[in-house]
């Protein structure tokens, strides 16, 4: 799965709900919103942010001032939310990158902000995130990154936003819609219940019979063509008597 959303990555396609200010074109890549007003709220929260002057919480409060509001998966509209918009101003998504699986696919789509603007975002949350008393834990991003065999693969079965793994102290995975104060009615699951599901899962995937036996013979063929001064026949046709 994870090298799945790598591959669609390097094609410059998205892959999850789309980030405001955003619709997923027929191609699967990110383009500007069509409705105005989402661009402007994205682009007025960075403004905003990068004077210095705001914090994610006054940002999220000047927004829904102003009119703006956030778009929901089923085509309806909420107010801001101060995780939605600490979450937006840590998506790379808005200087054209697309981050899949621990890669960063850069120039991936149209920007709807510039280097400079999120180069002093990113300088303001870090530099606020080591003062904060809770040991820099002051941002989204920071909390649902803990380790979590899911983390960037999950997404909620009822709404299809992504799935956080949040630990405090136990560890589980949320809705972020839900926990970011959006509508879902989607309860949270705990990670390791949820992983042993998916690692179970996986384990009782195997080749077909005849798929194994084709492989063995192809490995067997090039081995004797390529390598035949070093076979160790015995050793071989044990190895192969127990994988079949």
């Amino acid at each position: 799965m994870r090298d799945t959303r790598r591959a669609e990555a390097r094609q410059g396609r998205h892959v999850g709900p789309v980030p405001v200010g955003y619709i997923r074109g027929s191609d699967g890549k990110l383009q500007p919103a069509p409705h105005a007003p989402d661009r402007e709220a994205v682009q007025v929260g960075f403004q905003l942010y990068a004077t210095g002057n705001e914090s994610a919480r006054t940002v999220t409060i000047k927004l829904n001032e102003a009119g703006y509001t956030w778009p929901r998966p089923d085509g309806t509209r909420m107010p801001f939310h101060k995780d939605g918009v600490v979450e937006m101003l840590q998506n790379p998504v808005y200087i054209g990158h697309i981050r899949a699986a621990g890669q960063m696919i850069e120039n991936a789509h149209t920007p709807l902000i510039d280097q400079a603007t999120w180069e002093s975002v990113q300088t303001i949350m870090r530099e606020r995130a080591t003062k904060s008393p809770f040991g820099g834990r002051s941002s989204v991003t920071a909390i649902r990154h803990e380790a979590g065999l899911l983390i960037d693969l999950a997404y909620c079965a009822n709404c299809g936003a992504r799935l956080w793994h949040l630990c405090n102290p136990r560890c589980y995975y949320r809705c972020s819609q839900r926990a970011s104060g959006g509508y879902c009615n989607a309860r949270w699951g705990q990670a390791g219940t949820h992983d042993d599901l998916v690692l179970a899962a996986l384990g009782r995937l195997s080749i077909p019979a005849a798929w194994q036996k084709q492989a063995l013979e192809h490995a067997r063929t090039i081995i004797e063509t390529e390598h035949p001064a070093h076979i160790d026949h015995a050793a071989l046709e044990s190895k192969c008597t127990k994988m079949d």
